[in-house]
């Protein structure tokens, strides 16, 4: 059976958080109906902000992104059988939607109620819940592919398709010659691809009594063969969370939070992160 980790069967804190996300629901679906396109949303936001006991700006989120859920039918539905997303979460679908004015919004909403459907529908038992940041990262990667593919240049489609088009923390390797008798290995990756090399190598190194540069030998030349499993630790400031430091790299850019964010939502076990207040 296929569930998400915030929907784990006899679990008091999955129950708990269910509710919650209930209440939501109930106070809020509403402005997903039609009929609420024309509410006045400052008198809206004093009158529920007043009822519920919640700031005005939560309150203007909350109906922001439930507004914005009903240009998402089958979403919509989804959420309505399930209550399986907070409003931060729906808040960051929310804001994709607003993006759209420049791409045909009826053919982009079709693609994107598809493939938040399929995003939320569980394939494994425990699977990790996307995170805000999760959901922002992924509608960015498809709206770029979409436009893409719309742009009128072709050029400029092939280039901007190809860019987009690569992978998750890939990296570029380039073979060289120095001289008559040595020749060098160069590989640029993002600061959380080389880190978890470096990690992984070390690893091997030490299972195998060998040094870090005969440890790297025996891998590239297919010497040695190994399932070694290692775990990578991050760090994220309490205040900003959209980069990770790690330890001897330092700081990630774009693409390397999100590759580190892919990694956690498919293997968790394989990368431990830190919450700090401040790192200097």
């Amino acid at each position: 059976m296929s569930y998400f980790a915030t929907e784990r069967e006899g679990d008091e804190l999955c129950a708990a958080g269910q509710r919650a996300r209930d209440v939501e629901y109930e106070v809020f679906a509403r402005y997903a109906e039609a009929e609420f396109a024309e509410l006045d949303l400052e008198l809206e936001c004093r009158r529920v902000g007043e009822a519920f006991g919640r700031s005005k700006a939560w309150v203007e989120q909350a109906i922001l992104a439930y507004y914005r859920l009903g240009e998402l039918p089958a979403l919509k539905a989804l959420q309505a059988e399930t209550r399986r997303l907070d409003v931060v979460r729906l808040d960051a679908i929310g804001e994709t939607v607003d993006r759209l004015h420049n791409l045909p919004r009826e053919e982009v909403l079709e693609e994107l109620d598809a493939f938040l459907v399929e995003m939320f529908t569980p394939k494994k038992a425990g699977q990790i819940l996307p995170s805000a940041m999760a959901i922002r990262r992924r509608l960015n990667e498809l709206v770029r592919k979409i436009d893409a593919s719309l742009a009128p240049d072709p050029k400029k489609t092939k280039q901007r398709k190809d860019e987009k088009d690569r992978p998750l923390g890939a990296c570029e390797t380039t073979f060289y010659g120095l001289n008559d008798l040595e020749a060098g290995l160069s590989i640029t990756g993002n600061v959380g691809v080389i880190a978890s090399m470096e990690r992984y190598v070390d690893r091997v190194a030490k299972e195998g009594k060998l040094t870090q540069s005969e440890a790297v030998q025996a891998i590239l030349t297919g010497q040695l063969c190994t399932n070694t499993k290692i775990v990578l630790h991050v760090f994220a400031q309490k205040t900003d969370p959209s980069s990770y430091f790690i330890p001897n790299f330092g700081w990630t850019d774009a693409d390397g939070t999100a590759w580190l964010e892919s990694l956690m939502e498919e293997s968790p076990e394989g990368v431990r992160s830190f919450v700090c207040e401040a790192l200097i």
